[in-house]
């Protein structure tokens, strides 16, 4: 990409809830308040005709943001495709409606575009704990919450794909491959997953390129008190499951990255807990270790169930 200019970004910021109104617009203005300054925001509200309201009302005399109503609830997948047909951007960055933006988060996204010539780009989720952290969840489950995990590359790297809430990609490869892919992408309250997945492993067949992950491109994630419920945390790792299943079905995307992350588990993250029940912490790290069995079952009897959901697909 050309570095005569600095190219324009378009953030595109998925809604849904009534209650994020307060989240939405704080996600909003810390990406305005951020130190790149080509940008725009679409907020796209995914069937809530009063939320859209409210949010026309509040950013109105802000040219640099736009909202988007669909008029029924079609899925944060079908959303981000609508709002990257309106997109003005030569790069699109999607952003949740729970996410804050560290200040720097566009700049050093749109490096790895200007300095290392990547096609698509993501970043650092960090957690934002609203209720406290939970000593029961380890940090290699971590992505249950929408947060980094313990054992992800800790330095500038391709991965295989980066959280939906802090990932870009080049408008013109994200309009070549066809977008998102609807059937697999959550939709009101599902749980359903790997939207994201499925489009960074196509972006990958057609470029050659995975997602370039910047570290220092940090949002951070709003950790709600339900998200931290242990019931609330194991549903959420069997639907994980599910969707690692339709991702298949769907893009015969390998699960590469899931073996590495069951092998990090059993040569390090289960072992270091059990020494740790020796030298100290014991019913922290006991928690941890019932943890981490109870939600790799979860997310096995997910899978298998996933091939039962999506038989006929």
């Amino acid at each position: 990409m050309s570095t005569n200019k600095e190219p324009h970004v378009t953030v595109i910021v998925t809604a849904y809830d009534p209650e994020r109104f307060p989240d939405i617009n704080e996600g909003v203005q810390s990406i305005l308040d951020g130190n790149y300054s080509e940008r725009d925001v679409i907020v796209v509200v995914d069937g809530r005709e009063e939320l859209g309201k409210r949010l026309r009302d509040r950013w109105e005399d802000k040219s640099a943001v736009s909202i988007l109503v669909n008029e029924t609830n079609v899925g944060a997948a079908s959303s981000r495709n609508r709002a990257v047909a309106k997109a003005e951007g030569e790069i699109v960055a999607f952003f949740d409606d729970d996410a804050v933006a560290d200040e720097d988060w566009l700049q050093e996204l749109v490096r790895c575009y200007t300095e290392y010539d990547a096609v698509a780009a993501g970043g650092k989720m960090v957690p934002i704990w609203i209720a406290g952290h939970p000593q029961f969840l380890p940090p290699e489950f971590y992505w249950l919450i929408g947060v980094t995990y313990a054992g992800h590359p800790e330095e500038m790297t391709e991965v295989r794909n980066t959280f939906a809430s802090n990932l870009s990609v080049k408008k013109s490869v994200f309009d070549e491959i066809g977008g998102f892919n609807s059937e697999i992408g959550p939709k009101g309250g599902s749980l359903l997953q790997s939207a994201e997945t499925d489009l960074c492993g196509r972006i990958a067949e057609e470029t050659g390129h995975g997602v370039l992950y910047n570290p220092d491109a940090e949002v951070g994630h709003k950790v709600y008190e339900f998200r931290t419920d242990p019931v609330f945390l194991l549903k959420r790792a069997f639907w994980q499951g599910v969707s690692k299943r339709g991702m298949q079905v769907y893009s015969e995307t390998e699960l590469e990255s899931e073996s590495d992350f069951l092998k990090n588990l059993v040569t390090s993250a289960v072992p270091s807990r059990l020494k740790q029940l020796v030298r100290g912490e014991r019913l922290k790290n006991l928690q941890q270790l019932g943890f981490l069995l109870f939600a790799t079952v979860s997310v096995g009897l997910g899978y298998v169930y996933g091939f039962s959901k999506f038989r006929n697909a």
